[in-house]
């Protein structure tokens, strides 16, 4: 599980699972995950309100604007 903040007041639960891909400059897997570290998540909302990730980013180069769908 991840926990992304958009800014100090708010957070996203990211829940991952053995399909996620979590991408660094190659394929990394989540034993590299470090506090504060900038990612991008892609995956689907839950009804809860969580994400389940499809696919985890380190170190984005681009910067995406986080959107709920």
């Amino acid at each position: 599980m991840l926990i992304l903040h958009w800014t100090r007041l708010s957070s996203k639960i990211v829940l991952i699972n053995a399909k996620t891909v979590i991408n660094k400059v190659q394929t990394d897997n989540k034993s590299e995950l470090k506090v504060w570290e900038n990612v991008s998540v892609f995956g689907s909302k839950n009804t809860d309100g969580n994400v389940t990730a499809q696919n985890v980013q380190f170190n984005p180069t681009q910067k995406i604007k986080g959107t709920e769908k």
